[in-house]
């Protein structure tokens, strides 16, 4: 459900961003996720869990659009891909240090609390980006008019030119060989370029695989190889959270399997 909601803002988001601006709507898309993070918490049913879940997809769905959109407009051509580098690391590796902070939260406070904590830090984000982050450099009262001249600098320089070699590979140069092309001027020109829809097909199968792998491997180290946390959350709680409803809500966000919970908390 988190998905849906995710993809239904992306291209809207992307079309807002480039007629009105960055700062204002993904600071407001950082407080609506916060916002639909910390309401998840209180759910009572497995329908209002499902509800926030899409909320919180359409709230963050423009966040990602407005950060490359942000390392596009401040950074000059040559160093692009280094700050995206670096930003699609942080998202990668944000997955390696959230799941024990949330566990140790679920443990010392309850599952409830994971989602009010998480919560918090994006009101701050929010907040920072607002007044920190303008537009464009042009409109920043801290960047220069050197370092407007440098973002907008166009041109390679010397230490990141590419030193080519023309040997001809065959058929396969239609396929990998550097071209020269025409800018996108019009968003009819974007759905019709080809890169961009190689672009999109390659990104959509790595996510299938990524998420397929995140959503698959918990559900397999706990049915298979009895790997969960959930037994030790038992284990911390006693015998009767093994029949509470905080339980089994925990139990099904892990394994990512909301449809099966509706009968597990009718009574919540």
């Amino acid at each position: 459900m988190f998905f849906v909601g995710y993809a239904i803002t992306q291209i809207p988001a992307g079309f807002w961003y480039s007629k009105f601006g960055v700062r204002g709507l993904i600071s407001f898309a950082l407080v609506l996720t916060s916002l639909f993070t910390g309401l998840i918490g209180t759910a009572g049913s497995a329908a209002m869990i499902k509800l926030y879940r899409v909320g919180l997809g359409m709230a963050e769905g423009p966040c990602p659009v407005g950060v490359s959109t942000t390392i596009n407009n401040w950074f000059p051509p040559h160093e692009k891909g280094l700050a995206n580098g670096v930003y699609f690391a942080a998202a990668k590796f944000a997955p390696v240090i959230v799941p024990p902070v949330g566990v140790w939260i679920m443990l010392t406070f309850g599952w409830r609390h994971v989602f009010y904590f998480f919560a918090v830090p994006g009101l701050f984000t929010s907040l920072a980006l607002y007044l920190l982050i303008k537009n464009q450099p042009e409109d920043s009262p801290f960047c220069s008019q050197g370092e407007i001249a440098y973002i907008r600098d166009a041109t390679v320089n010397s230490q990141t030119a590419i030193v080519r070699n023309e040997r001809s590979f065959g058929w396969l140069d239609t396929l990998i060989r550097a071209k020269k092309i025409r800018p996108i001027e019009t968003n009819r020109e974007v759905f019709l370029s080809w890169n961009i829809w190689a672009d999109t097909i390659g990104y959509f199968l790595l996510i299938n695989i990524i998420y397929g792998l995140l959503t698959w491997v918990p559900s397999y180290l706990i049915k298979a190889k009895h790997f969960s946390f959930i037994i030790v959350y038992h284990a911390h709680e006693g015998d009767s959270a093994k029949r509470s409803p905080e339980a089994v809500i925990v139990n099904k966000i892990d394994m990512m399997n909301f449809d099966s919970i509706k009968s597990h908390l009718g009574h919540l």
